[in-house]
């Protein structure tokens, strides 16, 4: 099953049809039929508005559905980040690359996951393991490229907004003269 067909038998569960669901967490209403794979700022809003989603069910078909009342997990049996070893965390990194791209589910994941140093810290201990993957290397590539992109976007935009100031005082000058 999917993510997004796991989310859509969670909404259903939670007593919402699509279209419910979706108008709830701020989604698209066809967002959960479109192909593809689900992105961090959707599933953001998802856990956002559903705090008793598991995340260990969502991405690792690991427990129950849905969280205890107090925060943890309905299922003594389901695992938190902790509970894997940190050489386990790595061969999943590496092994699953496409679970790497900029904007999937593993990525928000990861922000909003509570044990984030631990997953920090080790991959700061492990970065020669990691580096020597192709795979991973590419997606680090990727992402500088990503940042670049985004840096060139946002100095384009400054060099339009000084365009457009010196066009209007041109013009400004040229109506007072």
């Amino acid at each position: 099953m999917t993510h997004k067909e796991k989310i859509l038998v969670f909404a259903v569960n939670s007593g919402f049809n699509k279209t419910q669901f979706c108008k709830k967490c701020g989604l698209s209403n066809g967002y959960l039929d479109s192909k593809g794979s689900i992105t961090t700022d959707k599933l953001a809003l998802i856990l956002e508005n559903f705090r008793n989603l598991s995340i260990n069910w969502l991405l690792f078909d690991e427990g129950e559905m849905l969280k205890k009342e107090n925060g943890g997990i309905k299922s003594g049996q389901n695992k938190t980040l902790s509970d894997f070893p940190s050489e386990e965390i790595a061969h999943y990194v590496i092994d699953n690359p496409e679970k790497f791209k900029k904007g999937n589910v593993l990525d928000q994941f990861l922000t909003v996951s509570e044990e984030i140093s631990e997953i920090i810290r080790f991959l700061h201990e492990k970065n020669d393991l990691l580096m020597e993957s192709r795979i991973f290397r590419q997606y680090i590539g990727s992402n500088i490229d990503l940042l670049e992109i985004e840096k060139e976007e946002k100095d384009l935009e400054e060099k339009k907004k000084k365009i457009k100031e010196a066009i209007i005082e041109k013009f400004a000058s040229k109506k007072n003269s």
